[in-house]
Formats: C-alpha cells, structure tokens, sequence
C-alpha cells in the first residue's frame, strides 16, 4: 500500500507539472517529426510545433484558432493533402473545415520550410454569415530564452522597442478595453537568450502579444484580431480571410 501511495503521489506530481507547462495536465500530443535545413520541428495535423534549432526552441506552436462570441474554441475536420520532405526542404498541404451553426469556415493550409526559416499560410472563405471573436493565425513563443530578451515590434503605429517581462506580464484592462503587452504589429524581431535572433512577419491583420502565463500557459501568445476591436466581429458569406506567417532565424551578432 506505501508503495502504491508513492507511485499515486508521483503521477499527481507529473500531472500537475503538465499543468504549469502546457496549460493542462494532458500528456503532450504525438506528432511527425519533420527537419528542413537546420531546423527541426513536429508537425500535428496543420499545426507546427516545436520548432528549433540544435535542440533550441524557438517557436512552440503555429495554428489557426476560430472562437465563437463566447470564446469557445471550435475544432476543425482536417484533411492533409500532402507532406513532403526532401533536400532539406518541407511542405505541407492541409484543408480544414469549421462547421457551428451558423459558422462554415474553410481554410487551405500551407507551409513551407528551408534553410533560413518557414512560412505559414492560411488561406480561407467564409461559408456563411456568423459572428465570431477571433479568426486567424496564433503563434506560441517559449518562455525559455524570451523571458527578458529585447524585442522590436514594427506596425500601423510605429516601432515600439522593450524586454519580454521576466514574471508574468499581468493582463492589464483599461475600461472595456484588453490591452496587449505593447501595440500591434506586423513585424516582430527578438533576440533571444540561446543565441539567435528570431524574426516574424505576418500579414492579413494586426497582430498582438499576451502573456500566457497569467492563465498557466507556459508561453507568450502572439494573436490576429485586436482585442480593442468591438466583439463579435461579423463575417458574412463569400468573405476571404488569409495570413501569412514568415519565420527566419539567424544566430546573434
């Protein structure tokens, strides 16, 4: 009986650090792992995870999220159309449907790396009118080696320049407003602390930063879709909605 007390004990414990890492206590989901040019990276469904260099991770997940008025996260039928890996290079092709009455969304997905980086493509109609909160692209950066890295964030409103916030960067509200980190964006370098500098240019919406750790998620979550636009947003039949994520990385000067 101790021994199974131990054994209980030790598997609450795994859990519980699951909890603080991934933001549940849910094993980490398998995937494919893919290389191109120095890069690693895990593919699950349309999604890319992990993606290092060395073993150093930079990006811990591109994908698309849909989230209806009340925040829910609708899941999608997936259907890989292709993944090809060869001289050093990767692509994939993917189709995703949403379908939540009144909600029909379809999306074509394409990535493609090579030796320099990888670039994620969402390109999708709306099927139907229906309002929704949030459409598009979300990138999750790790915190190690982004905790206290120096940023540079370009957009609509200039350059804004700063450290990634060691503790967590609590979620501010002014009024009825979220506020992110620091203003949207387009273009976004960080010169990380495991020696690279990581850029991101993203096109189709502006783009903002959270950290997630105020909700035990063990990253910072660059979003589409300002939370200072008024909510539910409305899509209506026959509108096209496509981002573009490019991602390079270099080792720092």
């Amino acid at each position: 009986m101790v021994t199974d007390g131990v054994q209980g004990a030790a598997g609450d414990e795994a859990v519980r650090r699951r909890a603080i890492e991934r933001g549940n206590g849910d094993p980490a989901p398998q995937g494919r792992p893919v290389r191109f040019g120095p890069f690693s990276a895990v593919l699950i469904g349309s999604e890319l995870r992990y993606l290092a260099i060395d073993d150093r991770e930079l990006v811990r997940r591109v994908h698309i999220a849909v989230r209806d008025p009340r925040w829910g996260t609708l899941r999608p039928t997936i259907e890989i159309l292709g993944v090809h890996e060869e001289g050093g290079r990767l692509e994939l092709a993917a189709h995703l449907r949403y379908r939540d009455d009144p909600l029909r969304f379809d999306c074509d997905i394409r990535i493609k790396g090579g030796a320099t980086g990888v670039e994620y493509e969402m390109d999708g109609a709306c099927g139907s009118d229906f309002p929704y909160n949030r459409i598009g692209l979300c990138v999750m950066l790790p915190p190690e080696g982004f905790v206290e890295a120096p940023y540079r964030a370009v957009g609509p409103a200039g350059s804004t320049a700063g450290t990634l916030p060691r503790h967590v960067g609590p979620q501010l509200i002014r009024g009825d407003e979220i506020l992110p980190l620091f203003p949207g964006f387009d273009r976004l370098e960080v010169m990380t602390t495991i020696g690279y500098e990581l850029g991101l240019r993203l096109d189709g919406d502006l783009f903002e930063m959270e950290d997630q750790r105020n909700w035990t998620d063990a990253s910072f979550k660059i979003y589409s879709t300002p939370l200072a636009l008024p909510r539910p947003r409305r899509a209506a039949m026959g509108d096209r909605i496509r981002q573009v994520l490019q991602i390079e990385a270099r080792l720092r000067p």
